[in-house]
């Protein structure tokens, strides 16, 4: 199972589609998950400031 955790409506949207992904809005600074709860975090998002 992927989780989509992602503030933009539209990608939550298009991802919701996906056969084994779940979505939430939300933000990576304030991820809703325990430490140690997943296997992998992307955090893309922050590189396009760089």
């Amino acid at each position: 199972m992927i989780e989509l955790v992602d503030p933009v409506p539209l990608h939550l949207e298009q991802a919701a589609r996906l056969p084994g992904v779940a979505v939430r809005a939300g933000d990576a600074r304030a991820l809703p998950a325990e430490d140690g709860a997943y296997d992998v975090k992307l955090l893309l998002g922050p590189l396009y400031h760089l």
